[in-house]
């Protein structure tokens, strides 16, 4: 048995009673190193270090997978429920202002996340699960100059319909 997955577009009136659907939130603090740079003065030839300051974030979602899975009996009638361990891996821009220069800074992040979703009984008799993906947001805030807190909502459900490779 292996999971199949793909992205959708979240619709609010879709899920307003779908029981094989799970928002969950996951979140990380991330740290920038202590951005100083030297500048000479072409006058007196001397260098002097410049603190930059954190100004903008941005983030972009570059992979949401699933490594591993266990269906588990549920105590509800006529499901069991998905164990779904899994990351996020997202890309973070830093832009970082200076006198009146900018410099930008990326950074590689995984976001580790373990969530159930309920699944029809039974479906284990089927070779594929397919679950489809949303990230409804995506958010960063500047914590202090060099500390930023990406948090991620994501929207995950069971579909009962076959996805092509």
């Amino acid at each position: 048995m292996k999971v199949k997955l793909r992205k959708f577009i979240f619709n609010r009136k879709d899920f307003e009673d779908e029981i094989y659907c799970n928002q969950f939130n996951i979140y990380k603090t991330i740290k920038f190193k202590d951005k100083c740079l030297n500048i000479s003065n072409n006058r007196c030839r001397v260098k002097e270090k410049v603190k930059m300051n954190l100004n903008k974030l941005e983030g972009i979602v570059e992979n949401f997978s699933i490594n591993s899975f266990k269906v588990i009996d549920s105590l509800k009638e006529g499901r069991e429920e998905l164990l779904l361990i899994g990351e996020i891996n997202l890309l973070v821009v830093a832009e970082y202002k200076f006198s009146n220069n900018k410099r930008f800074v990326i950074k590689k992040i995984s976001m580790p996340f373990t969530e159930k979703i309920n699944i029809p009984k039974d479906i284990c008799n089927l070779s594929t699960i397919n679950l489809e993906y949303d990230i409804t947001d995506l958010s960063l805030v500047k914590l202090c100059e060099n500390k930023a807190l990406v948090s991620i909502t994501s929207l995950i459900k069971y579909r009962d319909l076959y996805i092509l490779d």
